[in-house]
């Protein structure tokens, strides 16, 4: 029994400190969210002046809900007006799902 524990000490040290590692490189992936390529700022502009055609929204690639806004007008403005605010706050995101960051 006393020759089991002393392999299976280094052993479990082991293995915490490799969950540690995983633990902490998943933490820095997490933290480290993908960025878009397309430009809030255009996004913003387009946004801000076709909003209701839903022109931004076929910018980042979302081509379905921005031919829905084009029909529906932006949803009367209420969608547009939406979207207008995530771009401000940077949290609008393309069709991939990456947030929109760079002005």
């Amino acid at each position: 029994m006393k020759n089991e524990n002393m392999f299976n000490k280094p052993l479990g040290q082991a293995m915490k400190q490799q969950v540690k590692e995983m633990q902490s490189e998943y933490q820095l992936k997490k933290s480290q969210k993908e960025v878009s390529e397309k430009s809030r700022s255009i996004a913003f502009i387009l946004c801000t002046f076709l909003g209701v055609f839903g022109i931004h929204r076929m910018y980042v690639g979302k081509i379905g809900t921005g031919l829905l806004q084009l029909v529906t007008a932006g949803f009367f403005g209420l969608w547009t007006l939406l979207d207008w605010v995530l771009i401000l706050a940077g949290t609008f995101k393309d069709r991939n799902g990456k947030e929109i960051k760079k002005w």
